[in-house]
Formats: structure tokens, sequence, C-alpha cells
């Protein structure tokens, strides 16, 4: 009977699967990270790292705290991956394989909760118009979406919960097995649930009031569009998050019910978890393509130009007031700003 994971046998060792799963598994991740890299060289040329907490939008800190957590789960995943490569065996002594699982764990929690965190921040805007309140410097942010996991972690390393898998280090194979439902497969799935639950609910709100502005304001009228760039962007998110961590829901529940899981599994859930750092940079481009992002440093575009040019027409036709809805009156002046206040706090 197994003790613990290291009486497990070396996966891939017996059948040629070895190296299959470690090179790809090693190569996303080193894309990731260098995509991470990228990431925040771009964030930080294009602001003032000094005003981080001040002038930066709160989409702008989300994906900077993204790119974060990809980047140093990316190096703890990388070492257990190269180090497990190159002694073709388990990670010795126990003390490094538990500290590869521990910092894997704490940044994959931490992303998930932080996508949460969005989902509700998102929610909240839209349909209480309240903004989540982070703290001052985002301790609050920075305290649940770290700290939580770095508490949790600590006790599964100190009650043996962490060691070897057969393939890598993270929940022990043996000693590990109920703690990781509880620790990130449960969790996983119902934030997971709890993400897209929110942001559709988000989406139809925000979907609505854009065709109220459209019938409102006119079907030329730039402030129309303002909802729908907030519906896409989130929408990046959510898709962004999907691709890369639901396979972590399916590999959880199909070991739980199947007492193993097949290959094809095994290596989607050794790849898709690597490129975050990559959908991270993606969902960047996206975003500041589609000037998603607010940017206080630039100065009015055409598109603000147009929407102060119909905000001044619907003021000739509404004597200052714009019904939206039949239930909602928004003065000019919000209907003019409404496209800093509403992507910058996404």
């Amino acid at each position: 009977m197994a003790r613990d994971g290291y009486d497990f046998p070396v996966y891939g060792l017996n059948n040629g699967m070895f190296y299959p799963l470690h090179i790809p598994s090693l190569v996303c991740t080193a894309i990731s990270f260098a995509s991470v890299i990228i990431t925040l060289v771009l964030m930080i040329k294009s602001r003032n790292i000094k005003s981080f907490f001040t002038s930066w939008s709160k989409s702008e800190r989300f994906i900077l705290y993204m790119a974060l957590c990809d980047g140093s789960y990316n190096i703890f995943h990388f070492a257990t991956h190269a180090h497990v490569a190159v002694v073709q065996g388990p990670v010795y002594p126990r003390s490094v394989c538990v500290l590869y699982a521990f910092g894997m764990i704490v940044f994959v929690t931490a992303q998930s909760l932080l996508a949460n965190l969005v989902a509700v921040n998102a929610f909240m805007l839209m349909y209480l118009d309240k903004y989540l309140n982070l703290g001052r410097y985002d301790w609050r942010l920075i305290a649940w979406v770290f700290g939580a996991p770095i508490i949790g972690s600590t006790f599964a390393a100190i009650f043996e919960q962490l060691g070897p898998t057969g393939a890598v280090c993270a929940f022990d194979g043996v000693n590990g097995r109920i703690t990781q439902i509880c620790f990130t497969t449960g969790p996983m799935i119902l934030i997971f649930v709890a993400n897209v639950a929110l942001y559709t609910a988000t989406w139809i709100r925000i979907r609505s009031r854009s065709l109220e502005l459209r019938r409102s304001l006119g079907a030329h009228c730039a402030a129309q569009s303002i909802p729908i760039k907030a519906a896409k962007a989130m929408s990046l998110f959510v898709g962004a998050f999907f691709i890369q961590w639901m396979v972590v829901s399916v590999y959880g529940t199909w070991a739980m019910v199947n007492n193993g899981v097949p290959d094809f599994l095994e290596h989607l859930y050794h790849i898709l978890p690597d490129i975050g750092g990559l959908l991270n940079l993606i969902v960047l481009l996206m975003i500041r393509r589609g000037n998603l992002l607010s940017n206080k440093k630039t100065t009015p575009t055409t598109t603000e130009t147009d929407a102060r040019s119909c905000t001044k027409h619907s003021k000739d036709s509404t004597d200052g007031i714009i019904p939206v809805g039949d239930v909602r009156k928004i003065p000019l002046h919000v209907i003019e700003n409404e496209k800093d206040e509403i992507t910058s706090d996404l």
C-alpha cells in the first residue's frame, strides 16, 4: 500500500510519454513567462508606475495582478517540470518538492480569486451602481487574493498534504487527494460557475443599457458603444479564465470519480494552465485595440468628439435631460463622461 506520492511510479517512463508530457509544458511555460514580461513592459511603459494606486484604472491593475500571478506560477511550474525531466524521477529532497507545490498552488488559487473579483466588480457596477472597494493601496484585494491562498497552502504543507503526484509536485498523490478536492477542484468549479453567472447577468444588463442609449441618442452616437465595449472586455476575461483553468476542474473531477485520468487529459492539465501569460497578453492587446482601457494621458479622440456632438444634439431636443428606458434620466455630463466611468472600473 502506497504511503505517499513517492511510492507512485513516475508518469510516462514506462510508456514513452515522459518527455511528451514535460517538454511541451516547459515550452508553453517559457512562452507564457516571456508574454508576462512583455505585458509588464507594455503596462509600465504606457503608465507611470509611481501612480499605480491613484491613476491606474481597476482594469489595468487587474491585468497587472493577473500577469504577476501567471509569471509566478510559471516559475514554480517550470522548476518542477525541469527538475523531474532532468533526474527522470521524483523531486528530492521532499522540502524542495513541497516548495514547488506551495508556489504553484498559491498562485493558481490567487488567480482564481482575482478572476472572481473582476466578475463581482462588474456585476456591482452595472446592477448596484457601486464600485467594489479594494481598500487603500488595494489592501483588501491583496489580503484576500494572496493572503488566503498563502495561509491555506501553509497549513497543507505543515500537515504533509503536498508532495509528488507521479508527474510533478502538487498535492501529494496519496495523502493530499481530499485536500486537493477541498482546496482546488471544488472551489475552482464553484468560482467558474459563479463567474459565468455573474458575467452573463452583467452582459445582459449592459446590453439592455446599450439598446436604451441607442433609442435615446440615435444610431450614430458614439456613446451607444460604451456598454458593448465593456461587455467585450469582460467576455475576454471570461474566455481567458475558461481556457486556462477549466481543465483543472475537469481533471480533478475525473480523478475523483475514476481514480485516474486518461493520457490526453493529463497532458492538457500540464499545458493549458501554462499559457496564462500568453492569454493575458492577448487580452491586453485586444482591449487596447478596442480602446476599452481608459487612458487619462491621451487627448480627446474623434470618438469623444462625436459623443460631445451627439450630446449637444440631444440637449437641443430634450432640454438637457435624456430619458433612458422611460425610468431613468441621465444628465448630459454623465453621458459625456460615461466611457471613463464604466471602463475604468471594470
